[in-house]
């Protein structure tokens, strides 16, 4: 069995196009790897026309934001949103009803 990273003959046949996303998906379904996982989503936003825009208000993603991290799914107002929400969601949970 090859090594699961091992996968360099797919990879460039990806980029000069003659391998599809589902075809590259499959080679690498047999190891689930939540970074490979990221950036599949990543590159199935960039075929689908909507890398850089929020999942929750669709509204653009800074572009200072997505060169620190490219797999950025939420902007900056969202992302505050769900972090407070979060927060309230396990301080609540963690009180005790007497």
């Amino acid at each position: 069995m090859r090594d699961v990273y091992d996968y360099e003959g797919a990879r460039g046949q990806f980029v000069d196009g003659s391998v599809s996303l589902g075809e590259l998906e499959s080679i690498l379904a047999f190891k689930s790897d939540p970074v490979i996982d990221e950036l599949l989503c990543v590159l199935e936003r960039m075929a689908t026309g909507t890398y850089g825009q929020c999942i929750g208000c669709k509204r653009p993603i800074d572009s200072s934001i997505l060169l620190q991290d490219p797999a950025r799914r939420l902007c900056e107002l969202c992302e505050e949103h769900v972090g407070a929400h979060a927060f309230i969601e396990a301080s609540q949970s963690s009180r005790v009803i007497l």
